[in-house]
């Protein structure tokens, strides 16, 4: 499931601006053509958010009986802000002191990327080559959360089968659940998992079908992470080593152990880094679980 968030601090806020030309005022850049200009020192509710703004207006669009609709650009040149820009939509001109009207805000960059909101505007003086503007500002910015890095810890076991992973475009952000078939040793695995946008992913099973036995799947509450997993592994087949038991630790629980840890010789634990949880598997699997690494994520 896809997830947005509404980024309310810097954004969603009403900015009422008062613009005189001065010295040291911001540059306002228009075309000869186009005898407007957007000019603003900001003052929020929540704190002073800009200094200065400097708006630029590009000449193409489509008449219209009042004016000019075109898309315009204020773009910030306070310290904190510059480079972000807002995208602006409406009627431009021809105008005289007083005019009142909106403007739709549809876009931005930087700090005000995916902004949508409305400017008020109220045309205040007149100046050699545009206007001064008294502008109300309100918009909302909408931000996607960024996905966690994803790491790969292990592998713990053999080097027979045949080798899975998960590609990049579907790397795990949280563990669902975790289905594991084994008697003597860990034949297969199956998982579910959250993806990093958004998606519920099923993999598995992975490995052999031959005598296994399947125990009931593990689902995770909402709020468990799987901190550990303890596992061993043993001889098969004469020849090749393969995983032969797992138990599981999750903040909540201890799950297993699935398996025969007495078919193994040399122990292993899955052990992700501080403040870290296992998301996802990899591995090896031929006619049993031949290896097994993690996928690991900030908590």
């Amino acid at each position: 499931m896809s997830s947005t968030s509404t980024r309310t601090s810097r954004c969603a806020a009403t900015s009422t601006t008062s613009c005189r030309r001065r010295a040291d005022s911001p540059t306002i850049l228009v075309p000869q053509t186009l005898r407007t200009g957007i000019c603003a020192v900001l003052q929020t509710p929540f704190q002073r958010l800009l200094r200065g703004c400097r708006a630029s207006a590009s000449p193409q669009g489509r008449a219209a009986k009042a004016g000019i609709s075109l898309p315009s650009y204020i773009a910030f040149t306070d310290q904190r802000f510059k480079g972000s820009t807002l995208s602006v939509q409406g009627i431009i001109g021809p105008a005289s002191s007083g005019d009142e009207g909106d403007w739709a805000v549809v876009g931005g960059t930087g700090e005000f990327v995916y902004a949508q909101g409305t400017c008020k505007y109220k045309r205040i003086q007149t100046v050699a080559g545009g206007l001064i503007n008294e502008l109300r500002i309100r918009v909302v910015c909408l931000t996607l959360p960024k996905p966690k890095p994803v790491q790969k810890i292990g592998p713990w076991g053999g080097n027979g089968g045949k080798a899975y992973e998960l590609q990049d475009g579907e790397l795990p952000q949280r563990l669902e659940s975790l289905t594991i078939y084994a008697d003597d040793f860990i034949q297969s695995i199956a998982f579910s998992y959250i993806d990093q946008a958004g998606q519920k992913r099923t993999v598995g099973p992975w490995g052999g079908s031959n005598g296994k036995s399947e125990y009931p799947t593990i689902q995770f509450g909402p709020s468990e992470s799987v901190m550990v997993i303890y596992g061993a592994t043993g001889n098969y087949g004469g020849n090749t080593t393969v995983v032969t038991s797992l138990t599981i630790v999750t903040n909540v629980s201890t799950y297993g152990p699935y398996g025969k840890h007495s078919m193994g010789n040399t122990p292993f634990h899955v052990q992700p880094p501080s403040n870290h949880s296992i998301v996802g598997f990899y591995g090896r699997v031929g006619q049993v679980l031949d290896q097994i690494g993690a996928y690991v994520t900030e908590n």
